[in-house]
């Protein structure tokens, strides 16, 4: 099989993740599902979003695991725990930028359990 194929197959993939992910977060899709669904709908829709992107990338993140693959480069060994801290570093700064916003509103669990909330639409300019 050509080497070129599964790379490619992978950002395909990942491509048209992408588009269903802008296209469910579009302002023209939720307001299509609230006149099919109602109202009603509102409170569950930023968490069947999240649940809809989780599931449809794990498929990807598997043809990563799974699909053969080979060696494209290796990192030389001073360099290689440089690139760890950076990735240590990365992870550090995605829980801190979770800790300053509402995780819960994020992920829609605050929504579903609190539908009657105040809702906040304000863009969050402070922090990291």
């Amino acid at each position: 099989m050509k080497p070129w194929l599964y790379p490619s197959l992978v950002f395909l993939a990942m491509v048209a993740w992408g588009v269903l992910h802008s296209w469910l977060a579009a302002v023209s899709t939720k307001r299509t599902v609230r006149t099919v669904f109602g109202a009603g709908i509102d409170r569950y829709y930023r968490l069947l979003f999240v649940v809809v992107a989780l599931l449809t990338l794990v498929p990807i993140l598997a043809m990563v695991i799974f699909l053969p693959s080979r060696v494209l480069w290796a990192i030389p060994r001073p360099y290689v725990f440089l690139t760890r801290v950076i990735q240590l570093a990365s992870v550090a700064a995605i829980l801190w930028t979770v800790s300053q916003t509402d995780a819960q509103a994020f992920l829609g669990l605050r929504q579903v359990r609190e539908p009657d909330a105040p809702h906040e639409t304000r863009l969050v300019t402070t922090g990291l």
